[in-house]
């Protein structure tokens, strides 16, 4: 199973799920798309608008919500 983060400064939502998975211990790839114009362009692909968006596996979610990524990861890990 892969993760992605992607991210940017000063988000403090995105600092707070990237927390969640290292809780988790579960290894996740951060991309900082703060000031990598094709970083960013690869997030609004994937249909992010804001930060944090998270991609796990096929599953991409919008924002940090626990509960849903609990249950999401109930089912994988």
């Amino acid at each position: 199973m892969s993760i992605k983060v992607y991210w940017r400064e000063h988000c403090s939502q995105c600092k707070s799920v990237i927390e969640y998975f290292e809780e988790k211990k579960l290894p996740v790839d951060t991309i900082d798309v703060t000031y990598d114009q094709d970083k960013f362009q690869e997030m609004l692909s994937l249909g992010g608008i804001a930060t944090p968006l998270i991609v796990i596996g096929e599953h991409v979610i919008h924002s940090f919500d626990r509960q849903k990524l609990d249950r999401m990861l109930e089912g994988v890990h």
